[in-house]
């Protein structure tokens, strides 16, 4: 009969000890997949943003073949539309700090240069626009440069 109750008691020890093994496996793997969840989210975050950097450098490419100024309008349309989604995921936080200051000089740049060039007409062809263009740019504008799109 005592011998029962040793066996029932190494057993229970052997359970226990089994038991952590257990948890302690498992708190292992919580944190594994934590870290790997942190990993995947900066990788897709870098991928983001080389998406939107190879973007807006094949525009950069694309101006020295605009030889017309309706070439160059375009060329403008489609260069703050790709600052426009640059924007969308800077202002949901999408992308960190310093990926949302790289660009930051470029977009001042280009508005500066719209605005004192020649393309005053397209500037103004931007103002006659609905207010609800371009509201993702004009809010990071604000935000990041602190001040307003002039169009």
């Amino acid at each position: 009969m005592q011998w029962l109750l040793c066996n029932k008691e190494i057993i229970e020890m052997i359970t226990n000890i089994a038991i952590a093994i257990a948890v302690i496996i498992s708190a292992a793997g919580l944190f594994y997949s934590g870290s790997a969840f942190r990993l995947q989210r900066r990788t897709l975050r870098a991928n983001l943003f080389y998406d939107i950097s190879q973007r807006i450098r094949e525009l950069e490419d694309q101006w020295p073949k605009c030889k017309k100024l309706e070439e160059k309008k375009q060329w403008y349309e489609r260069l703050f539309n790709a600052f426009e989604y640059f924007a969308f995921f800077a202002n949901r936080k999408e992308l960190t700090s310093s990926m949302k200051e790289y660009y930051k000089d470029g977009i001042q740049t280009y508005v500066e240069r719209i605005k004192w060039e020649q393309y005053s007409d397209l500037l103004e062809e931007y103002k006659k626009r609905s207010p609800g263009q371009f509201n993702e740019l004009r809010r990071y504008y604000k935000n990041a440069i602190r001040k307003e799109l002039p169009f």
